[in-house]
C-alpha cells in the first residue's frame, strides 16, 4: 500500500506567493499529484489530533493553520521541503 493512501492532500487557500516565500518552493501532495521525494530534506505531515485537548477547540485544525503561515515565511536557498498533506483521521 502506498503512502499517499493513509493521507489527505493539501488544501491550499492562497494560490499566488511572491517569487521569495516557501509557498512557490515547497512540494506539496495535491489532489492531482503526490510529490517526488527524491532530493528533499525536511518531509512535513499534518496531523490533525485533538483528543484529549480539553477547552482547546479547533487545534485539530492547526496544520492547516500552520502551513498557510509557513508558505508566506521567506525561504532559504538550498533546502528541499515537501509538504506531503495530512494523516487521515
Amino acid at each position: 500500500m502506498e503512502i499517499k493512501s493513509y493521507l489527505i492532500p493539501a488544501e491550499i487557500k492562497v494560490q499566488s506567493y511572491e517569487q521569495y516565500q516557501w509557498g512557490n518552493y515547497i512540494k506539496r501532495f495535491t489532489a492531482s499529484e503526490f510529490p517526488d521525494l527524491e532530493g528533499v530534506q525536511l518531509a512535513i505531515l499534518g496531523i490533525g489530533e485533538s483528543r484529549n485537548s480539553h477547552d482547546n477547540n479547533g487545534c485539530s485544525k492547526a496544520p492547516d493553520a500552520l502551513r498557510e503561515h509557513l508558505y508566506k515565511l521567506s525561504a532559504i536557498a538550498g533546502i528541499k521541503i515537501a509538504y506531503i498533506g495530512n494523516l487521515i483521521p
